[in-house]
């Protein structure tokens, strides 16, 4: 998951997809249409509230564990 955020922060040279300009993206790429970024920054949104949750999940579990000992 973190492969695929760090591949969307690579191609649009930035951290979050709120940072990206899609329309400007769009219009200055040859190979994106406004469709296609606004897919790709829809997935990279989603994957980084996947990795969010996950993080919160094994950090929960890792708490629960300790109080468990």
């Amino acid at each position: 998951m973190t492969t695929h955020i760090d591949g969307y922060e690579e191609v649009y040279d930035a951290k979050t997809p709120a940072a990206v300009h899609a329309v400007e993206v769009a219009e200055t790429s040859d190979k994106r249409t406004i469709d296609n970024v606004y897919s790709d920054l829809s997935d990279w949104a989603t994957a980084r509230e996947e990795r969010t949750r996950y993080e919160r999940a094994r950090q929960q579990r890792a708490s629960t564990d300790c109080q468990e000992i």
